[in-house]
């Protein structure tokens, strides 16, 4: 299992689109990606998952 995400594993993932995802990294207190600040931004799993974990109602 990878544990580093690009863009096109997130919007699988949880399948939406790019604007979706801008949305989220914009507001919905999206992991910070770890990739140097002009590169494609990647993602660790560790902390997608923690995200989700923490946007899921009981």
């Amino acid at each position: 299992m990878k544990s580093i995400l690009a863009t096109n594993d997130i919007l699988n993932r949880y399948g939406v689109g790019r604007q979706t995802l801008w949305r989220w990294r914009k507001k919905d207190n999206f992991p910070v990606p770890v990739s140097p600040p002009l590169a494609r931004p990647f993602w660790r799993l560790e902390d997608i998952e923690l995200w989700e974990t923490s946007n899921t109602s009981a």
